[in-house]
């Protein structure tokens, strides 16, 4: 009977132990890496090819389901937004940067000041983008920016140096990477994780404005479906849940085969 305590201790002190760094970020590196190597092959067919017509068709049904739901609010919030100058630009800026710059901004804190969450954190985030990387190369989808029935203005077509008409951003985006939304994905999993790393408090519920904000964000200007919002966030929560029953099974040192063993004795 004293294996299972002694297997849950050394798992607790394993996960207070800071994790190896250089190997943390060979596997977020072969992350990126597959996200490039289907980005280049599933996001460059933007001539009227079989990829484009299959992500045409994906989003008019996503939008014709919304029309028959009434929840299509994408053209509502996009008449709050500027057509222009520096508000617009502001906007674009963050939909560009904030989401890499803050779900990686999360992660290193975890690593660094929370190491006993970080590999449940962290196998979290990996299990989003994973699931999100299988279903853009399956099922490709057009956002509401580039369906003209869906008559929403391609407001990333301008903002200068944060358009994703300059050419570095646009070599880096992927225009058929929709559904769900990675941004929804991850902005959900720092809410979570930042929770996590607070613990108890009256406050953590402020926590979920972020994914909302990025909501908004996102809907306004026509980078996503709400559909794809919703996706995104079930996705994110879908690993968290399931990152912790991972982590709780390791801690408990398989214990079917301890009380097993312990039967047997």
């Amino acid at each position: 009977m004293a294996e299972l305590p002694l297997a849950a201790s050394r798992h607790a002190f394993r996960a207070r132990r800071r994790p190896y760094w250089p190997g943390e970020v060979a596997l977020v590196g072969a992350f990126y890496a597959a996200y490039a190597e289907i980005r280049d092959t599933h996001g460059r067919d933007t001539a009227g090819g079989a990829q484009e017509r299959a992500a045409a068709g994906h989003a008019r049904g996503i939008l014709h389901v919304e029309r028959l739901l009434h929840l299509d609010p994408e053209r509502g919030l996009q008449s709050l937004l500027p057509r222009g100058g520096l508000p617009l630009h502001a906007i674009n800026a963050f939909y560009l940067l904030a989401h890499v710059t803050v779900t990686v901004a999360v992660l290193v804190f975890l690593l660094v000041r929370r190491p006993a969450i970080y590999r449940r954190c962290r196998t979290a985030l990996l299990g989003v983008s994973a699931a999100a990387l299988a279903i853009f190369a399956l099922y490709p989808t057009l956002p509401p920016r580039l369906l003209p029935a869906a008559h929403v203005r391609n407001a990333l077509a301008s903002g200068g140096l944060w358009s994703l008409n300059h050419g570095g951003i646009e070599r880096i985006a992927d225009p058929y990477a929709a559904m769900p939304s990675l941004h929804l994905g991850w902005s959900t999993w720092v809410a979570l994780s930042l929770a996590a790393a607070i613990g108890h408090g009256r406050r953590r519920w402020l926590l979920a404005l972020y994914p909302l904000f990025v909501s908004a964000v996102v809907l306004a200007n026509g980078a996503h479906w709400l559909l794809d919002v919703v996706a995104g966030a079930a996705l994110s929560l879908l690993c968290w849940w399931a990152s912790g029953r991972l982590h709780r099974v390791a801690a408990s040192g398989n214990p079917r085969g301890s009380v097993s063993s312990s039967r047997g004795r």
